[in-house]
Formats: C-alpha cells, structure tokens, sequence
C-alpha cells in the first residue's frame, strides 16, 4: 500500500500514536524496516484491520513482523491479541487468540496458522495487552491465503 485506500483495500485502526505511522504502513508490502511503521495509540484495547472492500478474501493464517531497532523490537511488539473477521464491520468471529508472545531480538516475523481456513472481507488484530512501552509498533503485517 502506498495511502490508507490505495492501491486497493483499506487499512484502518482505532487511533495511532503519531502522524506518519499510520496503519496502512503495516500493509505497504516492503521488507521490514524502520523507515515504515504501523504504531497504535497507548493503552489497550487497540485495533489494527484491513478491509478487502471488494468481497472476501479467503487466508490461513497470518505473520506480523517487530522492528528492527534496539531495544525497541521487544518493548513496542505485540504481546496478546485476538485475530477476528468480519463481513460487515460489525460482527466480528474471533479466529485466533494469542497471548505471553515475546520478541528475542529484531527483525522477526512470527506467522500463525488459523486451525481452519478463512474467509472474510475484513481482518481485524485487537491488541488486549500492552506491551511495556505501551504502544505496539509493527514494520509488516501480512494476510497468508
């Protein structure tokens, strides 16, 4: 992605930390780096999703990248989640709960199989707890069909 609705789909969440970490940088397709960060606003619960707008899209799971940085890679990375889908934005199917994640160095990317195919328009991660610098900052998150 290169902007919030462009080139397709549309990458939102609930609030951002600051300008120029918007969501749609976690969907930008790059490698992981620093120079594209997604980071939520502080305290949990916080909202990360992708609308296909289009139709459903069918995944099997899904991989989130940390940053690269030290110390930050550990400090700002997902620590407990809930993965849901939905066709209307409104009713959400959780479709994966996760939960004690820790990061042991920069760079990574963790990708987690779905325990049954998926097929929804929109893909949702609520952050349920914070991590200890009480944002989450991610480089690249991706849909795996």
């Amino acid at each position: 992605m290169t902007a919030t609705t462009s080139p397709s789909g549309q990458a939102t969440a609930s609030a951002i930390l600051d300008t120029g970490l918007d969501a749609w940088h976690a969907f930008d397709k790059t490698s992981v780096s620093e120079s594209s960060l997604y980071a939520s606003a502080t305290g949990a619960p916080q909202w990360l999703q992708y609308d296909f707008i289009t139709g459903q899209s069918t995944i099997n799971g899904y991989s989130l990248s940390n940053r690269t940085a030290s110390p930050w890679y550990s400090s700002q990375a997902p620590v407990a989640w809930t993965f849901a889908g939905s066709n209307d934005g409104v009713a959400f199917v959780t479709l994966d709960t996760r939960s004690g994640v820790t990061w042991a160095s920069g760079g990574l990317t963790k990708t987690y199989t779905l325990s049954a195919t998926a097929s929804y328009r929109i893909y949702r991660w609520t952050w349920t707890s914070m991590p200890s610098e009480n944002a989450v900052v991610l480089t690249k998150v991706q849909l795996n069909p």
